[in-house]
């Protein structure tokens, strides 16, 4: 990606929460877990974290991703 571009990851249903660098900072969340990640969630896309309303469901993830990055996420527009 190019500084200061932004991913359009459209309903993430193909974008990767863990490993895709969709963040609008360009890391993947792996690379800044605090713990290992379920191998359940591993695989999960970014459309399985929000409600479809527009809203983030980070519940199961809160004490894996520093609280940094938690407000990054919450400022990317949900996916509806």
């Amino acid at each position: 990606m190019i500084e200061g571009m932004q991913w359009n990851i459209g309903n993430g249903s193909t974008v990767r929460f863990w490993s895709d660098n969709w963040l609008p900072s360009g890391i993947t969340l792996k690379d800044v877990t605090m713990q290992l990640i379920d191998p359940l969630l591993a695989s999960a896309t970014v459309d399985q974290f929000s409600d479809g309303n527009g809203n983030w469901q980070l519940h199961s993830v809160l004490d894996l991703i520093p609280d940094h990055v938690i407000k990054q996420i919450l400022g990317c527009t949900s996916l509806m």
